[in-house]
């Protein structure tokens, strides 16, 4: 039966993997393109640790094809399935745990990051590693079992720094529930730390540049961090439903609140109806890390569900548990559960908005349309990752050297090409960059007029302007 299960969520994430690689995914492939000395070095500006760039990087020596490198996600995420029926069944039964993945196997949002080129999905396979390892530590203390657990630790917080939350709440389950092994528990940490001591350099220097990147581009933080209200049942939500949204937001708070209170429900049963630990478990490793995820974005504002990713098994196993103690009414609850799931599914698939950013597009339409003395204008210091990933054309004019955008720097740069007859600018992210929209005024200004205006998904509007 997992075999079927595997196979059902190979076939759903491999639906829609032909899209473009957005911004983040173009600058993956761009940076595990360089040498390993880089990829660990040269990153400052990226705030990310490095395993997920060295597995990409190895992976890009094969092919450069986006469908090729979606395939590295998309193993993560099959692994994941299975190790969330590993654990569901050291920790309950077959049954539950054949539940559980196939809800992690249909599941949209877990799709969604199984097939973008990021480290994601491979953060939710280090932490489902990490979990599994960490029970058979429980199960037996032995040196080969905390060994393997640091070591699944160690790759998690290697892919992504809020593993630490995950490692945290493991400890706080083992100090609290599991007090006789702590001291082993420590041995295990601590050599976790060990391990982690090579990066903490680098990871100083990041915090760092993110501070500095916050302070030029106030707006930036908006982008990357989710309000405090809205942050945990929007976590939620994405979890049941994905990524998909509605532009009425009266309708966006019913279907919120039916979803929830639909995925919840076995969940609160589940809860009342059993004390045991594996239930307290699975608790701790779903809400202790969103907690702290929470606590630290007063500080560093970066709060984001798809980065919390690695709590969504816990989730689904907490979901499948609770099913499977609501007697006459499970069978009815499974399936609309499994509904809801497909519904979803099917929106994000079919709903041009939801998908990523269509910078293959835009980069096409360009390369088309561009012709001798035209140029390509972006209201940034160098043009976007995914610009270069799709090789645009190389008349490409950087209207500002430095964030966020000087008139004086403007006026200088469009001063220098009065002789151009034709004008594509980007307007991707200018509402950080030029929010006045310094750069349209000056262009109008030179004697340029407005001319076709085209929209690419995600990627916005390229406006022409010619004389």
């Amino acid at each position: 039966m997992i075999i079927l299960i595997l196979l059902l969520g190979l076939v759903l994430r491999l639906i829609r993997i032909d899209q473009s690689f957005w911004l983040d995914e173009a600058s993956q492939a761009i940076m595990s393109s360089q040498s390993l000395s880089s990829i660990w070095f040269g990153r400052e500006g990226d705030f990310h640790p490095p395993l997920s760039y060295i597995f990409s990087h190895f992976f890009l020596t094969a092919s450069h094809n986006d469908i090729w490198l979606r395939m590295l996600p998309i193993l993560f995420g099959i692994g994941s399935i299975y190790f969330l029926y590993i654990i569901g069944q050291k920790l309950f039964n077959k049954r539950i745990a054949l539940v559980g993945a196939t809800l992690l196997a249909i599941s949209p949002y877990h799709i969604y990051y199984s097939q973008e080129f990021r480290m994601y999905s491979q953060a939710v396979f280090f932490g489902l590693l990490t979990f599994n390892f960490f029970i058979d530590y429980l199960e037996k203390n032995s040196f080969r079992n905390v060994c393997l657990f640091a070591l699944s630790g160690g790759m998690l917080i290697y892919t992504h720094y809020f593993g630490m939350f995950l490692l945290i709440s493991i400890f706080f389950y083992e100090l609290f529930f599991e007090k006789a092994k702590t001291l082993n528990l420590v041995k295990a940490f601590l050599l976790i730390l060990v391990l982690y001591i090579p990066w903490i350099p680098q990871f100083i220097l990041q915090l760092k540049s993110g501070v500095v990147a916050d302070q030029i581009l106030p707006g930036w933080s908006n982008i990357l961090n989710i309000p405090f209200l809205k942050a945990i049942p929007l976590t939620f939500l994405k979890f049941s439903i994905g990524r998909i949204d509605f532009e009425s937001n009266f309708l966006y708070y019913i279907v919120a609140l039916v979803v929830l209170s639909l995925f919840f429900t076995p969940i609160i049963y589940g809860i009342k109806k059993y004390k045991g630990h594996s239930v307290k478990f699975l608790l701790n490793w779903l809400f202790l890390p969103i907690t702290l995820a929470v606590a630290v974005s007063f500080f560093i504002p970066l709060f984001q569900p798809f980065r919390l990713l690695f709590v969504l098994p816990a989730y689904y196993l907490l979901i499948a548990f609770g099913l499977s103690q609501t007697g006459k009414y499970k069978n009815v609850l499974i399936a609309v559960i499994v509904v809801v799931s497909l519904i979803s599914l099917g929106i994000y698939y079919t709903t041009p908005r939801f998908l990523r950013e269509d910078w293959k597009g835009a980069v096409n339409y360009i390369n088309q349309n561009v012709k001798e003395g035209e140029l390509v204008v972006f209201v940034w210091p160098q043009p976007f990752p995914p610009y270069d990933w799709y090789k645009g054309n190389e008349n490409t004019l950087r209207l500002v050297d430095r964030l966020p955008v000087k008139e004086e720097d403007v006026k200088l740069k469009l001063n220098g090409i009065k002789n151009t007859s034709k004008i594509y600018l980007f307007e991707y992210l200018q509402d950080l960059s030029d929010p006045k929209r310094t750069t349209q005024k000056e262009i109008i200004r030179l004697g340029f007029k407005e001319g076709e205006k085209n929209d690419f998904n995600g990627v916005g509007f390229i406006q022409i302007y010619q004389k």
